[in-house]
């Protein structure tokens, strides 16, 4: 077969579902699969693993030989969550990034209705959904909606009104604002919600498009106050951008 029956056979990809990857082998089976299920085929999954202890790069390996779509990439050392998540943005071919933590699962008409919808408003650039946390099977599953319109940016000043593993944002727009900051540890969302809201709209699709799962090792109260502290960091950021974050810490 040449190159040119190549060009034809398979499309260019209009969507990079941007995943990272670290000790993630109970989880990425289930993730992984939620997304080579979706009704827009027309993708790109990026996976970049960082560095796990576990058999997530085995895994990894193994889905890229089973699907072209997906391409993935190995961190020599330990480098993080926002340095992943840059890394990976930076291996993207497509102008649209949907974010997918590997212990989620997307619905199967996810990339699409987000598609449409940003297609439709081009005023938007980062389009979040609804989500509900896993229950025993989907039928248990536990919805919680998100603030949709001027509501967004009204609780965008008090908390975190998008969520991260249910986004699709316009990569242009990303790097104007400069992506992933490192020193935004367990708030690198909230902090980039903020500098978009400068320049862009957002928006959340009222309809439950993922299932999150609930994560126990988070919920300690150490982890509580550090999420908050940079989430207070997040917010002075952008309140005040001309000081320097050491300044406001």
């Amino acid at each position: 077969m040449n190159s040119i029956d190549n060009i034809f056979m398979t499309p260019q990809p209009l969507i990079s579902v941007i995943m990272p990857i670290y000790n993630s082998e109970k989880t990425l089976d289930a993730a992984v699969r939620s997304v080579l299920r979706q009704t827009f085929a027309n993708f790109e999954l990026i996976m970049v693993e960082d560095g796990s202890s576990d058999r997530s790069w085995n895994l990894v390996q193994k889905f890229a030989a089973e699907d072209s779509r997906i391409r993935i990439y190995k961190n020599e050392t330990n480098l993080g969550l926002m340095k992943t998540l840059n890394r990976a943005i930076e291996f993207s071919t497509t102008s649209l990034l949907a974010r997918l933590d590997s212990d989620d699962e997307m619905l199967p008409t996810r990339l699409e209705k987000q598609k449409t919808f940003l297609d439709q408003h081009s005023e938007v650039a980062v389009l979040g959904t609804w989500y509900s946390f896993m229950g025993r099977t989907p039928a248990d599953d536990l919805l919680f909606r998100l603030p949709v319109g001027d509501a967004i940016q009204q609780q965008l000043l008090i908390e975190n009104p998008i969520c991260h593993s249910s986004v699709m944002f316009r990569k242009e727009a990303f790097h104007a604002v400069g992506g992933y900051r490192s020193e935004f540890r367990n708030a690198e969302d909230y902090d980039l919600w903020l500098r978009f809201s400068k320049l862009h709209k957002l928006e959340n699709i009222p309809e439950s498009l993922i299932r999150v799962r609930l994560s126990l090792g988070g919920n300690s109260i150490a982890h509580r106050r550090q999420m908050q502290a940079f989430r207070e960091l997040a917010l002075k950021s952008y309140r005040y951008p001309e000081k320097n974050l050491n300044d406001l810490k």
